[in-house]
């Protein structure tokens, strides 16, 4: 497991491309994103709304998934390898970094 993000009632975890979406309190795997091509690092649930989830990887990509649909809303290519993400609800921007 490369990456964690928790929100109230569910934990998303990164392992290898693919990212495990659990309920915490069934403790059951509820849901799986599938999309990136390499290691996913870096996993953010959206505060303005926990149906949506932002991931990084070694892909390059900063991908925002749909929790409901497990669908890809949007992804962004980087420059360099995206380890590190963070999401300003205040001026909605996504800021990610290669942590290098």
């Amino acid at each position: 497991m490369e990456s964690v993000a928790i929100e109230d009632r569910r934990i998303a975890a990164g392992y290898e491309r693919d990212i495990g979406i659990f309920n915490l309190e069934e403790e059951k795997l509820i849901g799986t994103l599938t999309g990136h091509t390499s290691n996913v690092m870096a996993l953010h649930f959206c505060p303005d709304d926990p149906n949506m989830l932002f991931s990084g990887s070694l892909d390059r990509k900063c991908n925002l998934w749909d929790l409901r649909s497990e669908g890809l809303l949007s992804s962004v290519t980087n420059a360099s390898a995206c380890r590190v993400l963070h999401y300003d609800p205040l001026n909605h921007i996504i800021v990610t970094s290669s942590g290098t």
